[in-house]
């Protein structure tokens, strides 16, 4: 069946988080594609610097996003809480914890729609695991969703897709939830009917099933690999509908990291506990999964510290050349005065995302752990040439993004496109 369209070209970016290579050998579609490029990509250091990587092409110290959560004790939404949650945090109760966080996720949500706060996506301050008594101090680094204007102070794909006037769909990521096998029928079904409705220049997917499944189960877990069905059903049924509706359709297809299988676990909570020093009086800690933050009131806690970590043999202090190397090199210290981060496999237990059982698969380790590395391809009948790499960096997926959809490429832009020069 053919559907009528304005456009004669269409770029959509499906996203499949946390998608790598080694899953394509699950699909059929993929699989099988004729794909004009393929390869590695590597994760941007910190859980949070994705966005700003792919959609502005700057790195964490560019953008000031790193990992979602970071210190800012003036700015932070809990602090007029603080007796109250300093009382909660005594009640040591996953029921009691989970309702808390219901009750001031609600809240926000209230809040917004009466218009008290204008804080988008408020799903994001959800204090998941993170002791109550520590969200004084903590804030996130993202205010707001990258489709918006003002995200960072340097342009984004979606600030050039306003400014010459084409239309764009984003569906899943940080606007909302999207997951294929919850309901694939619903959400095949919601995804072409806003093509339909709103016939894009630009197609932004975010489908979270891996990373979910993944964290789970592991990344060669059985209902890891059922799960990669439903990607690649999607990918195919997204590809054969754009290719009945415009001329020239460009697909990309990829994932934003890789996923690392657990085999052992370290309790940093527990060693700090056997310390001298005290949390609040001494220093504050953020225990991501695979990384520790760490903020220090004086010398006394940062030797002791220090001491403690270089003992363990399963990670690693971050080094001024590691600093530089991953681009995080902040103007000041809301991201940790020292991050320890552990060897691929290695999980942080309890820690601030998950203190009650352990993922059996997880990311966010050095970006050139391999298992850590996503996908990416292009599938396109454009007649356009790409470079080939073996690596590609996320900064690098913008300027590719803006190349194939003619878009210039701002100068503050720290990737580099794959398009060929003079191949356009």
């Amino acid at each position: 069946m053919e559907y009528s369209s304005h456009n004669k070209e269409i770029t959509c970016y499906i996203l499949l988080d946390a998608f790598k290579e080694e899953y394509i050998k699950h699909t059929i579609f993929m699989k099988n594609i004729e794909k004009r490029y393929i390869s590695k990509i590597e994760e941007q250091f910190g859980f949070a610097s994705y966005r700003s990587a792919a959609f502005a092409g700057v790195y964490p110290e560019t953008s000031n996003i790193c990992t979602m959560w970071c210190y800012s004790s003036k700015t932070s939404i809990y602090k007029r809480f603080k007796p109250f949650l300093k009382f909660m945090d005594k009640i040591n109760s996953k029921q009691i914890r989970n309702f808390i966080g219901k009750m001031f996720s609600g809240l926000l949500i209230l809040s917004q729609k009466i218009g008290i706060t204008k804080l988008h996506p408020v799903g994001w301050y959800n204090p998941i695991d993170i002791p109550f008594n520590l969200l004084p101090y903590l804030d996130i680094s993202e205010k707001t969703t990258e489709t918006k204007p003002g995200y960072l102070s340097t342009k984004t794909l979606f600030d050039l897709l306003r400014l010459h006037n084409k239309r764009f769909i984003y569906l899943g990521g940080s606007e909302d939830g999207f997951f294929l096998s919850h309901n694939y029928k619903k959400n095949i079904k919601r995804a072409i009917n806003e093509i339909v409705n709103k016939n894009p220049d630009f197609i932004y997917f975010h489908v979270g099933d891996s990373d979910v499944f993944g964290h789970a189960y592991g990344p060669n877990g059985e209902e890891t690999n059922f799960v990669h069905k439903y990607e690649d059903k999607f990918v195919e049924d997204i590809y054969k509908f754009l290719k009945d509706r415009y001329e020239i359709v460009n697909l990309i297809v990829g994932g934003d990291h890789g996923m690392v299988k657990v085999i052992n676990t370290i309790n940093i909570w527990e060693k700090l506990q056997n310390l001298s020093i005290k949390l609040e009086k001494d220093y504050i800690v953020f225990l991501d999964s695979p990384m520790a933050r760490f903020w220090f009131f004086n010398e006394k806690a940062e030797n002791e510290i220090r001491e403690m970590l270089e003992k363990l043999d399963c990670g690693k202090i971050l080094t001024e050349e590691d600093y530089k190397k991953y681009k995080i090199r902040f103007k000041d210290n809301r991201y940790g005065d020292l991050i320890w981060l552990a060897n691929p496999g290695t999980l942080i237990f309890p820690n601030f995302f998950g203190w009650y059982k352990p993922v059996k698969g997880m990311h966010g380790y050095a970006p050139e752990c391999e298992d850590n590395k996503g996908a990416f391809m292009i599938i396109t009948n454009k007649n356009i040439e790409f470079e080939k790499r073996e690596n590609l960096k996320m900064v690098d997926v913008f300027p590719t993004l803006c190349d194939i959809m003619n878009l210039p490429i701002p100068k503050s832009c720290e990737g580099k496109s794959i398009v060929k020069k003079g191949h356009i």
